[in-house]
C-alpha cells in the first residue's frame, strides 16, 4: 500500500481510490478480511488527509464494523478504527457527532490499552481538537496540557507526536484568546520541527502557518504576512495548491493582508480561498464558511459593504444550521452582519 504520509505517493493513491471503491461496492461487508479492512483504513486516512472526509467516513465505518465483528470491540485495532471514524466526522465539520465518539474512543483506549499507551495519547489529542472545533477551547486546553506532559514523559520532547501535541496546544491557546501563551509554544514547535523533521515537512509548515496566524490574532499583521507567505509557498510546493492545509494558509494570508490595511490584496486571495475550499471541502464546511466570512469582511473594509451583506447572510445561515445559534462562531458571524448593516444605514443617512 502506498504511504499516505508521502506526497510522492499521492498520485498512486488517486489512481487506487476509484478501484478500491469499486472493489468495496462489489464485495459484501460480510466477506471482508483483515487485508481488506487494512486497505479501507489506509484509504480513509489518505482521503481524510486530502480533505475528502465525507468519502472517508464510510470506509472507516466499514473497517470499524469489521474489527468490532471479527476481532471484538475491545481489540486494539477496533479502538483505533473507531478513533479514525470519529476524526473523519470531526474533520468533515461535524464536531458534535465527533465529540461523543471520541469521548468513547478515549475511554475505551484507556481501559483496553492503558493511559500511558501512545494510542491513548492520540485519542486524547483528537478529542481536544474536537472540543475546540465545537466551540470549547478551554476544554481543549486542559486535555492538551495533559497530553503534552504525558507525551513528553513517554515519547520524549523531540518525538514527532509530542511536537504535534505542542502545535495543537498552541492552537487551543489561540482559540481561547491567549495568543501570548501560544506564540512561544509555536516558536518552539517551529524550531524543533525544522531541526528534527526538516523545514519542508508538513508539521514544520503547520507550525509556521500557525505562528503567522497567531501573530495576526495578536494584532501584528506585518509580522504575520512574511510567515504566512512562506507557509503558503511551502505548502503549495510540497502538498499542492488544492490541499486543505495550503488553502488554510491562503485564507490566513488574505485575512492578514486585510488586517494590515490592504483589502485590495486580500480580496483576490480570499476569493481564491473560498473557491478552493468550496471545491475541496464543500460549500457548507466550517472552513469554507470562515473564508466566506473573511471575504465579506474584506469587501466591507474595502468600502463596499453592500457586497459584504449577502456573503455574511449566507455564512451566518449555514453556521446557524451546522453549529447552532449559540456557537461562538455563530455569534461572531451575527455580530459581523449586524455591524455591516449598521454601517450601511449610517452611510445612507449621511
Amino acid at each position: 500500500i502506498p504511504d499516505w504520509h508521502n506526497p510522492a505517493d499521492w498520485p498512486k493513491w488517486r489512481l487506487l481510490i476509484p478501484r478500491i471503491n469499486a472493489l468495496m461496492t462489489y464485495l459484501e461487508p460480510a466477506s471482508d478480511t483483515q487485508e481488506t479492512a487494512c486497505i479501507l483504513n489506509q484509504s480513509g486516512i489518505f482521503l481524510n488527509n486530502q480533505g475528502q472526509s465525507g468519502q472517508a467516513v464510510p470506509l472507516f465505518q466499514r473497517a470499524a464494523d469489521y474489527s468490532a465483528r471479527v476481532l471484538g470491540e475491545d481489540h486494539p485495532q477496533a479502538v483505533t478504527d473507531r478513533n479514525n471514524l470519529a476524526v473523519a466526522h470531526r474533520d468533515a465539520g461535524r464536531p458534535d457527532q465527533a465529540v461523543p465518539l471520541l469521548e468513547q474512543a478515549l475511554a475505551d483506549s484507556s481501559r483496553v490499552l492503558g493511559d500511558d499507551n501512545p494510542e491513548t495519547l492520540v485519542c486524547r489529542n483528537n478529542l481536544a481538537v474536537a472540543y475546540q472545533d465545537a466551540g470549547n477551547p478551554s476544554q481543549a486546553v486542559l486535555l492538551l496540557e495533559q497530553a503534552l506532559a504525558d507525551s513528553t514523559c513517554m515519547l520524549a520532547k523531540d518525538h514527532p507526536q509530542t511536537l504535534a501535541v505542542l502545535n495543537n496546544l498552541a492552537g487551543a491557546y489561540r482559540a481561547d484568546q491567549q495568543p501570548d501563551r501560544a506564540i512561544p509554544l509555536l516558536e518552539q514547535a517551529l524550531a524543533d520541527s525544522t531541526r528534527i523533521l526538516g523545514k519542508d515537512h508538513p508539521q514544520s509548515l503547520a507550525a509556521l502557518n500557525n505562528l503567522g496566524a497567531t501573530y495576526q490574532d495578536s494584532g501584528n499583521p506585518s509580522k504575520a504576512i512574511p510567515l504566512l507567505t512562506k507557509a503558503h509557498s511551502g505548502r503549495s510546493r510540497i502538498l499542492g495548491r488544492d490541499h486543505p492545509q495550503t488553502l488554510t494558509s491562503l485564507n490566513n494570508l488574505g485575512t492578514a493582508q486585510k488586517q494590515n490595511g490592504s483589502p485590495a490584496r486580500a480580496v483576490p486571495l480570499l476569493k481564491q480561498a473560498v473557491a478552493g475550499r468550496t471545491s475541496v471541502l464543500g460549500e457548507n464546511h466550517p472552513h469554507t464558511l470562515d473564508s466566506l466570512r473573511n471575504l465579506a469582511d474584506a469587501y466591507r473594509t474595502a468600502g463596499t459593504p453592500e457586497r459584504a451583506i449577502p456573503l455574511f447572510q449566507q455564512a451566518l445561515a449555514e453556521r446557524e444550521r451546522i453549529a447552532g445559534e449559540d456557537h461562538p462562531d455563530t455569534l461572531a458571524y451575527r455580530d459581523d452582519l449586524a455591524y455591516t448593516q449598521w454601517a450601511i444605514g449610517n452611510l445612507n443617512q449621511a
